[in-house]
């Protein structure tokens, strides 16, 4: 991965763990095994809905060419 893509996800990560509107709707994003590359993020289905306090696993895998090129995000479906 490039040191321009990698310093593009470490500052998003940042600003990820910085925003308080983000916990409060119970997402997370984190890197996957220290690898740029790879993120792992969780989401927390919204109340009122058949989702509610159901937590669904992301697995994002971020190309060399980020942020030209967008992220795969796949859903590993409803995690614990």
């Amino acid at each position: 991965m490039s040191s321009v893509a990698a310093k593009r996800i470490f500052r998003e990560l940042n600003l990820i763990s910085r925003c308080e509107d983000l916990r409060k709707c119970h997402i997370h994003v984190e890197l996957k095994n220290d690898d740029f590359s790879r993120l792992k993020g969780m989401v927390r289905g919204p109340p009122d809905t058949v989702y509610e306090m159901g937590d669904f696993e992301l697995d994002i895998v971020v190309p060399d060419s980020y942020p030209f090129i967008p992220p795969k995000v796949l859903s590993g479906g409803r995690g614990l």
